[in-house]
């Protein structure tokens, strides 16, 4: 979703909420590129116990809306990697974040719903 000029990406942990675990993330360029249409972040969501949703805030940068430059649907992609404290990334380990026409955002992943990742509690997946 958007907020003011952010890009917001949600990060959900799913089965379970026990005890600490933590995730890195970091934006990647699409053909929307850091310095340009959004500034870059880089860092750590650490979920305490308990704890079962975290936002990833991206700052969007205005951009000349000259039709002769612009890219049609900008886009670049929220990168997780590292999972900590007995969780595993569940099958998105990359969400992609459109933005349109500068104002309003979508987010579509590989598997083309909103913008959200999963987090999924190890032991659960060892019974798939």
């Amino acid at each position: 979703g958007m907020q003011d000029n952010y890009a917001q990406v949600t990060v959900i942990r799913r089965h379970g909420a026990d005890g600490k675990v933590s995730i890195d993330y970091a934006t990647k360029d699409g053909s929307a590129q850091a310095g340009k249409q959004f500034s870059s972040v880089n860092g750590r969501l650490e979920f305490e116990a308990g704890e079962v949703r975290k936002v990833v805030q991206v700052p969007l940068l205005p951009v000349a809306t000259d039709p002769a430059i612009a890219v049609a649907s900008p886009a670049f992609r929220l990168v997780l990697t590292n999972p900590m404290g007995g969780v595993v990334l569940g099958s998105r380990k990359e969400c992609r974040v459109v933005l349109v026409h500068g104002s309003k955002l979508s987010g579509a992943g590989a598997d083309g719903d909103d913008d959200e990742f999963n987090l999924w509690s190890a032991w659960e997946d060892q019974f798939k």
